[in-house]
């Protein structure tokens, strides 16, 4: 917003004479600033001030009217122009790729906390299982672990996952 902001200031003193529908005054510079950052039809513009008002197209009838003050800027609006355009367009870019890269960072610390959460859930079930077993056995019913097919599944299941709490 701040670059935005310094090219208006710089567009309305350089070219509000040649162009005042675009750069008659700040707000008029920052909207034709964002129509150039979107890349609508920005090369309009950019001529209007390179060879002039009146030597580019119909300018009175582009801007519903304005009148202008013939003045070419020659290479200054080219540079001004293409310098914007790259810059905003470099930002919008990095904008972008900056959401996108938040959003997969976030998805995979969700994901990251899911499977530590599903390991603690495996690691809580089979201890508890193996508890039950083991007061089963104390008691002498035989007939408890097989009632109990979480008490079997967890003889027969993968070792136990460890969870590392120092990756936060």
């Amino acid at each position: 917003m701040g670059c935005r902001y310094i090219f208006a200031i710089a567009g309305v003193s350089i070219f509000h004479q040649n162009d005042p529908w675009h750069f008659g005054n700040l707000g008029a510079g920052m909207l034709a600033l964002w129509r150039i950052a979107t890349l609508e039809d920005w090369t309009d513009i950019m001529y209007f001030n390179q060879h002039g008002c009146e030597g580019w197209g119909d300018y009175a009838g582009a801007t519903g009217g304005s009148e202008c003050e013939h003045e070419a800027f020659g290479w200054i609006a080219v540079f001004y122009f293409s310098s914007f355009v790259l810059l905003s367009s470099f930002l919008m870019l990095n904008l972008f790729i900056g959401v996108i890269t938040n959003a997969m960072h976030e998805a995979a610390e969700g994901l990251h906390k899911e499977k530590k959460e599903a390991a603690r859930l495996a690691i809580a079930t089979r201890l508890r299982a193996k508890a039950e077993a083991k007061a089963a056995g104390a008691r002498g019913d035989t007939n408890q672990e097989h009632e109990n097919p979480i008490a079997e599944i967890s003889d027969f299941s993968n070792p136990i996952v460890e969870v590392n709490d120092d990756a936060e």
